[in-house]
Order: structure tokens, then sequence, then C-alpha cells
């Protein structure tokens, strides 16, 4: 609907549907994003106790800057390799999501099908979330890379 109304020349329809995106999506993504956020916590915590980052401040350097060039670079690892994990568990949360809201999309649509037995929507949905997860995966090693400099590519 969203990308319908912005094809069809009609922003009232898409303001619509995304007025009413707003609770599936905040039901699919609030236990991933805290469970990412708890993970970014411990790892900051950690690396704020670190030699590199206590020499960052004796320089002289803003906190703004420890915490962004020195703190957060090397921390973000374990929060990007929990939010791969955590695609796996937002696509299997789709189709319930889209049932209990009854919004048209991929997971209602496999929903739909398994009852009915259509195995090649179920088999193409599969494929198709599969593909998704092992991309977005490979996106989040090549941000690993970029972010921690000890990675390399």
């Amino acid at each position: 609907m969203t990308l319908d109304g912005l094809l069809h020349g009609e922003p009232s329809v898409t303001f619509d549907a995304l007025r009413h995106l707003i609770l599936p999506a905040t039901c699919i993504a609030l236990i991933p994003a805290v469970s990412i956020g708890r993970i970014l916590r411990s790892s900051l915590e950690e690396t704020l106790e670190k030699d590199h980052v206590r020499t960052a401040r004796m320089k002289g350097l803003s906190e703004w800057t420890v915490m962004v060039r020195h703190a957060l670079r090397n921390s973000l690892g374990p929060a990007l390799s929990m939010t791969g994990l955590q695609i796996g568990f937002l696509f299997a949360g789709v189709v319930v999501i889209e049932s209990i809201f009854a919004w048209p999309g991929i997971g209602n649509y496999v929903a739909e099908g398994i009852p009915q037995g259509d195995f090649p929507a179920i088999a193409g949905v599969t494929l198709v979330v599969s593909v998704a997860y092992v991309v977005i995966n490979a996106v989040v090693d090549i941000l690993q890379a970029i972010a921690d400099p000890r990675i390399k590519l």
C-alpha cells in the first residue's frame, strides 16, 4: 500500500499506510532492538575501560570524539553480529505479526498458503527469505570490517 500510493501519485494512501504500520513495526522490532542495545551497552562498557580510551581522554579529546572514534567503533562488532542473528527472528515474526494485524505481506501470504498446501508459494517465500538472510549477514560482515579497524576484508 505504501508503494502503491507513491506509484499512483496518491500521498494520502501512502501516509495512511505508514500510519497503520507504526504498531506492527514497533511490535516486531522492539525485542530485537532491546537485545541489540543490551549487547552494545555491555560491549561499550567493556571498551570504555580499555587503555586506548583512557589515553584518548588524557590527550584532551572531547568526550564525543572519544565515544565515537575510539569506544563505539571498537564496540560495534558484537552488536552487528547480534543484528545479523536477530534478522532471522524478524523474518519468523513477520508471519505472526502480519496475521495478527491482518496486514497483506509475505508473512500473511505464507500463513494463508500453509493450510492450503500451496507448496510453490511456501518454497518461493522460503527461498526469498533465505537469500535475504544470507545477503543481510554478508552486509553485516562487511560492516564489521568497516567499523572495527582490527578486521581486514
